[in-house]
């Protein structure tokens, strides 16, 4: 293992290299202006007299040095950026995070990335891109139509999601703040849920409309537990919450499972049809089970609808919210998914009570202790920061889920348009939208 003196040593020749390459780049370039100054003043020098030449080089200098000040100063700058970003500050500090919550989380925000890539090409590109079914992308679209409809895509979906508010629950012990967590989730849902909204009427089709948007979903699951766990640290003792917060689980899931299961025998549905289906009554809308593979979600009567906002009134909007109908593409109920918060929140105050990563279990307790500097130079430390280094295409985006799941489907269609216009498809945007509408 590297000590932090090998640390710094190494990153100090990093930083010499650094400032040694834009070095060497700034003596290139005087160089450069050394000799085509030397030139011009040659050719200047046949048909001027020697005053006159010795005022044009004497401008020529002054030019040069302004511009090779003005190069300077800008890799002094970068020069800047760098030692900033290389501060042994920083990298102890990121060496805190807890790699394995990071990994899972950003194994499913991949996920989702490919789901959503995938659904591109099934029911998106073809309206906006001429001969989009031809070629290549024509067997792309043919491919993600499979894929969409099959169940294996709805397991991996189901599975990812759970999996997903899990860890938010699991994280819940290792926030600073969960009701600032929850609040903006829940703001950032509200955005997706207004913008679905806007575009749902510039196109006049309500299946855009957005009730409850995942993001909605999740941070009123972390708002229900940050209160519940807040409301019994305040009243008993906080060092039994974790038991609470698994009897809550259990109850939760267990008495979601069983209302929801008499709701489908309930609807002529016979018990070896609700085995059959078992999987989904924890892992997503109850009154889904019936027909969530094969994408028919167009009867209200079997548990979706993509009516748009007109269907929510007084009398049904708690069955969207709880999960017992589904509304819309994007959209998250609270049941079974605040049940998985609080086991997430038990698994997160019984692993993770010092806020280190499971392999601290491989080590000496003393070393579990030790914070800052001193966790980083041990070999529990240094071993967690090798890992978050090596599985970082996996445990970034598990860091910064917000950002990759606002950002993904914008960042991905414009990679994939300028990728089609390059291989001579023609964007169409107006044929586009009406086909849409």
């Amino acid at each position: 293992m590297l000590s932090l003196t090998k640390l710094i040593e190494e990153r100090d020749t990093k930083r010499l290299a650094f400032c040694d390459k834009y070095e060497k780049k700034y003596a290139l370039k005087k160089e450069q202006e050394r000799v085509n100054n030397q030139v011009l003043l040659e050719e200047y020098s046949k048909s001027h007299s020697d005053e006159e030449s010795k005022r044009y080089q004497k401008n020529l200098e002054e030019d040069s040095i302004l511009k090779l000040n003005k190069l300077w100063r800008r890799y002094e700058k970068k020069i800047a950026r760098y030692y900033r970003r290389t501060e042994i500050a920083k990298k102890i500090q990121r060496s805190n995070r807890i790699w394995e919550i990071d990994y899972l989380r950003g194994f499913a925000i991949w996920g989702m990335v490919v789901d959503h890539f995938l659904f591109n090409f099934y029911d998106l590109y073809e309206y906006f891109f001429d001969g989009f079914m031809n070629g290549w992308t024509g067997k792309v679209h043919m491919f993600s139509l499979d894929y969409w409809e099959s169940d294996i895509r709805v397991a991996f979906r189901l599975i990812g999601v759970g999996l997903f508010v899990f860890l938010c629950g699991v994280s819940a012990h290792l926030s600073k703040n969960n009701y600032k967590r929850a609040l903006g989730l829940i703001g950032v849902g509200g955005f997706i849920t207004l913008f679905s909204y806007i575009f749902g009427k510039i196109l006049d089709d309500p299946s855009w409309n957005i009730f409850i948007a995942t993001l909605t979903g999740i941070g009123l699951c972390l708002l229900i537990y940050s209160l519940c766990e807040t409301l019994f640290k305040l009243a008993f003792n906080k060092k039994y919450w974790k038991w609470v917060s698994l009897g809550l689980a259990a109850v939760l899931l267990v008495g979601w499972g069983i209302t929801i299961s008499k709701i489908y025998l309930g609807n002529e549905n016979t018990k070896a049809d609700l085995a059959n289906r078992f999987f989904f009554l924890f892992n997503a809308n109850g009154a889904d089970i019936t027909t969530y593979a094969g994408h028919q979600f167009s009867l209200r009567s079997n548990g979706w609808t993509y009516a748009g906002f007109k269907i929510i009134n007084k009398d049904n909007w708690y069955r969207f919210l709880l999960g017992i109908e589904g509304f819309g593409s994007d959209w998250l109920g609270l049941f079974p998914y605040v049940g998985y918060i609080f086991l997430g929140g038990f698994v997160g105050e019984t692993l993770y009570a010092d806020k280190k990563s499971f392999i601290k279990f491989f080590y000496p307790k003393e070393q579990r202790l030790l914070t800052g500097e001193e966790y980083f130079v041990s070999p529990l430390g240094q071993m967690n920061a090798k890992i978050n280094h090596i599985l970082g295409g996996v445990t970034y985006p598990g860091s910064h889920t917000l950002l990759v799941y606002v950002a993904h489907q914008p960042v991905i269609i414009l990679i994939m348009s300028i990728i089609f216009m390059i291989c001579g498809y023609k964007l169409n945007l107006g044929d586009g939208l009406s086909s849409l509408v």
